[in-house]
């Protein structure tokens, strides 16, 4: 995952006050979260 990926994604939790930390997850689970939510343009998600 490249740092402006992250970056955007550590944005969009935090400015949308969701009490959610990416590492609560499975990696399947964020995953298929950040895959609904970008419509399938990621390919992959670690940690």
């Amino acid at each position: 995952m490249d740092e402006g990926f992250r970056e955007m994604v550590e944005r969009y939790f935090s400015e949308c006050d969701h009490v959610i930390h990416l590492g609560d997850f499975t990696s399947l689970a964020v995953y298929e979260f950040l895959k609904e939510f970008f419509k399938g343009e990621i390919h992959a998600v670690s940690g």
